[in-house]
């Protein structure tokens, strides 16, 4: 009777862990550490079904011992697997609800193991005791692990019809990719966040912070900044009803913003060297979290453009290998996998000499080219890179172009880098894209109109025309400053300045951002800090007039010399409204002479030629 029990218990814990594995191979896809477990758990079945069989048979028993040796191999490498991964990132994988339950599954195994090779080996031991007490072991030991896979499910699974019906279709795709977007943002926010935090006052900062950045970045309203970090879950409340592109996008600006002004601030409270200390270590940190969060995808990284939202300077390398992730995997391979066999082979052997690997298939495999970029230092990625990609316009490009056709070719680059100019071309434009891109593929206006290392005075009485010029400028990506006469609260209500553009206010009322405007060893400073950050910024001087009335019209000009010849240098763009009724022929003449002018009439044309394709962020 006991014995039927115990077989009933054991068939009941078996069904019970089957079903709820079930469950968890459907939700948790990938990841060495469960595929490990779940292969050792599996093997409890035939394991389960040698029992039943007549004892005792030497060769049936060896069997036995063998599968139960095998189950405890993969188990104990699948929890060493966890257990590596989340020490990575400094987890501990006992302070997890499940792992009680694994790892007294496990010991239960062991014991059940032990007894079982025991009554084996030792025929003189009482062999229905032995059977009885394994088989209770057994049944605790597969009951653990049930335990520890509902524990798993109740947390992570859909539990109620709502849930269920969001995750269908492209929702289910949305929750599963940004379960893991969304930490990848918030692991680095929270890594500066934490080294702020012990610094007197420094909680205080971050939550003005975000609270600066919340008023800008709807994604970030009703978030709180705690001792644990930022509250990622509003984040998730908040992007509930947003169309996929539209949070994807939001989601990077909030976070490009938010990451910025905490680094800056951390700066200002420490040091510059400090703060680039504790974010050096980006890209390590979203690379130990992909490898965690599984199951992310390699190259989620790379399509939401992570990289290209951190500050200037950081994770240099995971820049360079998303652009070239965009430029190979999103602009190459679905032309090359159009072409016949015949280009296709021709164009893999001049990839080839690059490293860069190209299937029968046209599939793009630039694993040579990644392994490459990690390995050399930050300064020198964006080198190679625009190597890559010069060698990819002058010699793959015209082959593919020759094989499918012009306008199919044109069309696909065209799209890819449109998208990258709208929203990342700030970023973008340290690669030598304008000078590597082929004349046919179609670029932003402002392209050619505007070019990197040039000053470009605007003739207009109010700055009207040359604000929506920089704010477009902005919103396209590039990192902005802006030196105004204005007071900044109006120029970034009246024209929705994003919170992390920084405004230097000409005025001798003191104060943080404010500069007077007899103070031009300051101001020329601050313009020079802003153009040796290594980023082909966009500059904008309001107010020229009033330096001139406050300084004289010879010490105005030399301050204007000298921010000329820095933004030559930096590759920035300089645009300077003026109005020339202000000043003397003579002196408007020399002014200009050390501008590129415009009229507000060649402004306009420029904004209304992009503003529809301009981003919303």
């Amino acid at each position: 009777m006991f014995v039927d029990i115990i077989g009933i218990a054991l068939f009941a814990s078996l069904a019970f862990t089957i079903y709820y594995l079930r469950k968890i191979i459907k939700l948790l896809k990938g990841g060495k550490g469960w595929k490990l477990i779940t292969v050792g758990y599996i093997l409890y079945v035939p394991r389960v079904a040698l029992s039943f069989i007549d004892y005792p048979q030497y060769p049936i028993e060896i069997a036995r011992i063998s599968l139960s040796v095998a189950i405890v191999i993969f188990i104990a490498l699948g929890m060493w697997k966890l257990v590596k991964d989340l020490r990575s990132v400094g987890v501990s994988f006992f302070s997890l609800a499940y792992a009680k339950y694994l790892t007294a599954g496990m010991f239960l195994f062991l014991a059940c193991l032990s007894i079982r090779t025991s009554s084996f080996f030792f025929l003189r031991l009482n062999e229905q005791l032995w059977w009885v007490i394994a088989r209770i072991f057994l049944v605790a030991s597969i009951l653990m692990f049930g335990f520890a896979l509902r524990k798993i499910y109740v947390v992570l699974g859909p539990k109620t019809k709502e849930i269920k019906a969001l995750m269908r279709a492209v929702e289910m795709k949305w929750m599963r990719d940004n379960l893991h977007i969304i930490p990848l943002y918030t692991q680095l926010t929270n890594e500066i966040i934490a080294h702020l935090i012990p610094i007197e006052g420094g909680m205080g900062v971050a939550k003005r912070v975000l609270e600066r950045c919340a008023a800008s970045h709807e994604i970030l309203r009703g978030c709180e900044i705690s001792e644990e970090g930022l509250n990622a879950a509003v984040i998730f409340r908040n992007v509930a009803n947003m169309s996929e592109r539209e949070r994807y996008r939001k989601m990077f600006y909030a976070f490009s913003c938010l990451n910025s002004m905490l680094i800056d601030a951390y700066a200002v409270i420490t040091s510059p060297e400090r703060a680039m200390e504790v974010v050096k270590d980006g890209e390590e940190i979203i690379e130990h979290m992909r490898r965690v969060n599984l199951p992310v995808n390699n190259e989620l990284i790379y399509k939401h453009r992570i990289f290209f939202g951190m500050p200037e300077g950081i994770a240099e390398n995971g820049k360079s290998k998303t652009f070239l992730y965009i430029l190979f995997k999103e602009a190459l391979e679905p032309l090359l996998m159009k072409c016949t066999k015949s280009a296709i082979k021709e164009i893999s052997a001049v990839a080839r000499a690059k490293g860069i690997e190209i299937g029968s298939d046209g599939r793009v495999n630039i694993d040579a080219i990644f392994r490459r970029v990690h390995e050399i230092m930050p300064e020198e990625s964006v080198e190679y890179t625009k190597s890559i990609l010069s060698a990819v316009m002058r010699d793959i490009y015209p082959l593919i172009r020759e094989d499918i056709g012009a306008e199919q070719t044109k069309k696909r680059f065209s799209a890819v880098f449109k998208e990258l100019f709208e929203n990342h071309c700030g970023a973008i434009l340290k690669y030598g894209v304008l000078e590597n891109l082929p004349e046919d593929i179609e670029i932003p206006k402002w392209c050619s109109s505007l070019k990197s290392g040039q000053c470009y005075l605007i003739c207009e009485e109010k700055p009207i025309a040359s604000l929506k010029l920089f704010n477009m400028l902005v919103q396209y990506g590039f990192k902005g400053l802006l030196i105004s006469r204005m007071h900044p609260s109006h120029v970034r209500n009246e024209y929705k300045m994003r919170a992390d553009v920084p405004v230097i206010w000409l005025t001798h009322i003191r104060g943080e951002n404010h500069i007077a405007p007899t103070n031009i060893t300051q101001l020329s400073i601050a313009v020079k800090d802003f153009a040796e950050r290594g980023v082909e910024g966009i500059i904008m001087i309001e107010g020229f007039e009033y330096l001139i009335d406050q300084n004289g019209f010879d010490v105005a000009l030399r301050f204007l010399e000298s921010i000329v010849d820095i933004v030559t240098v930096s590759k920035c763009r300089l645009i300077m409204p003026f109005d020339e009724l202000t000043v003397s022929e003579r002196e408007f003449h020399r002014i200009a002479r050390e501008m590129n002018v415009m009229s507000r009439e060649e402004v306009e044309e420029i904004i209304a030629a992009t503003e529809s394709h301009a981003p919303s962020h």
